[in-house]
């Protein structure tokens, strides 16, 4: 802070003093000759100025360092709260025509790169499992039967060589496009007015019928989070940062059990959908607005920090990925410390522990931990700064070597890239291309009144989470997009008009269970589609469980004022652990 700051505080405290003084005075006036402030002794005021020169730099020190402050004490009860949140797409995988296998499945946290900016190549994360083949939606047709209308999804094989039951194909993932109308009334559809599910052969019009159970959603489960990868807390509220973030990732549905597809010999099957209500009149779906191979990615990945001597004289280091482009990296969380040395002709290897995680707690003797916290350089520019305690002072010399493992992300480097940048995957029978924009790389802002703010959050229990004004606070704490014209938590602010919950009683698995229907009242005319809010009430009904105990429930219903529809969720058993 600078002198003018100085001088502001100062003044404060004097005033404050003088406050002090008057009130002593009345309350002991016998003293009041020399306290007064008509006293005449110099040594009196040289000691409240000096008292006061003393005070008003130690509230000045706590002021300027309450953020880093509040930011230690965020990452224990909310881990990564703090810590920026990186650039995400939707990408798209192929099997290629001349591919040597007919099937692939790719794991989630497979790695994709970007074209290079500034010799830099983003570096993204795979989110979901990809189960790849060498197909192809070719054509849909809608269909009016009696009082049902069915969707049929011609599949065809573009591999020459290669027919159905070459495939092995026993499940598909189905993206349901990024057009919001599209997407949207096409998940509601699915999980509200499906009647069945119909395979058929075209070479000799065989049908197979599924059940409809065998159709489900994704990206709801925490194994399918894109902060899996992440200690961030609960997970029900990253679940709503994944909302505002990214809503295209829950755009997807899962088909299972299509084991009998190994039976079709010929290059094409058909996926038919019969609802029991017709499809808006606006939503006419076409080939190109499905694929197979989507998943979201994330700009997360680990590495290394450049090696470190330790230096005793130091009270830290400041990590760093690369020495030379150093500013295209930030570190998100550091995963682990660990040095090597020698001593007396012996190598030693030591781990360090996670303070903020409480490692150190289940060492019996004195452990060597770290702690971490983030900085800014005289640019301005924000790096971390590691700090390591080492309870032996043999093993702390000049010649042990830090290494240190981080979850990294490259900055805002992503920002530049365009739809096709992300085309790099390290197998030559895949092309991959991203088919969205990365989104931008945000991050809390931290000052002094965020503790209070997300400590007042996590005191929440599930009663008071169904309280408008509760609900509405949990989406701005945790909504860092505030100030875009298309800011989601603004939105909800203004269509949510009520919460109100009560006590219902339901047989789950056989069981009779109680628990809370949450009945939610929403201007649905400030969404595309009622599909839009449909969307947004699947999340919410996962939100809500995560305050319900686990020998408990939540069932939602959403009351679309302006449509005059009422939505109906399934129950979900509750899974926060009784105390």
């Amino acid at each position: 802070m600078n002198n003018n700051s100085h001088i502001l505080y100062y003044h404060k405290e004097i005033d404050e003093l003088a406050k002090a003084r008057q009130q002593f005075i009345e309350r002991f006036p016998k003293l009041a000759p020399f306290l007064s402030n008509t006293s005449k002794d110099p040594d009196i005021e040289r000691l409240i100025e000096n008292f006061a020169i003393l005070t008003s730099k130690i509230k000045m020190e706590l002021d300027q360092n309450i953020p880093s402050i509040a930011e230690s004490l965020i990452n224990i009860i909310a881990p990564n709260y703090t810590a920026s949140i990186p650039a995400m797409c939707m990408q798209e995988f192929n099997l290629n025509s001349n591919a040597e296998i007919n099937s692939l499945i790719i794991p989630k946290g497979a790695n994709v790169f970007a074209k290079q900016i500034n010799n830099v190549s983003c570096q993204f994360t795979t989110v979901y499992d990809l189960y790849l083949y060498p197909i192809k939606i070719t054509d849909v047709l809608l269909q009016s039967i009696s009082k049902f209308q069915s969707m049929s999804l011609r599949i065809e094989s573009y591999k020459d060589d290669a027919n159905i039951s070459d495939m092995n194909i026993t499940k598909l993932n189905l993206y349901l496009g990024s057009d919001i109308y599209l997407a949207t009334s096409l998940l509601m559809w699915f999980f509200n007015y499906l009647h069945e599910i119909i395979i058929i052969n075209p070479d000799n019009n065989e049908e197979y019928r599924l059940p409809v159970q065998n159709l489900n959603t994704m990206g709801f489960d925490d194994k399918e989070s894109i902060f899996a990868r992440r200690n961030t807390g609960i997970e029900a509220f990253s679940l709503m940062q994944e909302y505002f973030f990214i809503p295209d990732k829950f755009n997807m549905v899962t088909i299972d059990k299509l084991d009998m597809l190994k039976y079709f010999n010929g290059k094409s099957f058909i996926i038919k959908f019969i609802f029991t209500k017709n499809l808006p009149s606006f939503c006419i779906p076409r080939a190109d607005h499905f694929s197979f191979g989507i998943t979201p990615v994330i700009n997360l990945f680990e590495t290394s920090t450049v090696p470190m001597k330790n230096d005793i004289n130091k009270d830290g280091f400041r990590l760093s990925i690369s020495k030379t482009y150093d500013k295209y990296y930030n570190i998100l969380e550091v995963i682990s410390v660990f040095s090597s040395t020698s001593v007396r002709g012996k190598r030693y290897l030591k781990n360090y522990n996670n303070f903020e995680r409480f490692e150190f707690l289940r060492e019996d003797d004195m452990p060597d931990f770290f702690t971490t916290s983030r900085k800014k350089d005289i640019n301005g520019d924000e790096y971390t700064y590691l700090t390591l305690y080492d309870s032996s002072i043999l093993m702390s010399n000049d010649h042990e070597t830090i290494s240190v493992n981080a979850l990294c992300c490259n900055g805002t480097l992503p920002e530049e890239l365009q739809i096709g940048d992300i085309n790099r995957f390290d197998n030559q029978n895949i092309s991959t291309t991203n088919i969205t924009l990365p989104t931008k790389l945000y991050k809390a802002a931290v000052d002094g009144t965020i503790l209070w703010k997300l400590v007042s959050v996590l005191s929440l229990n599930y009663q008071t989470m169904t309280n408008r004004t509760s609900f509405l606070a949990v989406l701005h704490a945790y909504d860092f997009t505030l100030g875009k014209n298309d800011n989601v938590s603004e939105k909800l602010r203004d269509a949510v008009k009520n919460i109100k919950s009560k006590t219902v009683y339901r047989m789950i698995n056989g069981i009779p269970k109680k628990g809370t229907l949450c009945i939610i009242d929403i201007d649905d005319s400030l969404f595309y589609c009622i599909g839009e809010v449909y969307r947004l009430g699947l999340i919410l009904a996962k939100f809500f469980s995560s305050f319900a105990s686990i020998n408990s429930f939540c069932e939602l219903q959403i009351n679309c004022i302006t449509a005059n529809t009422v939505l109906d969720y399934f129950p979900t058993e509750g899974r926060k652990s009784n105390i």
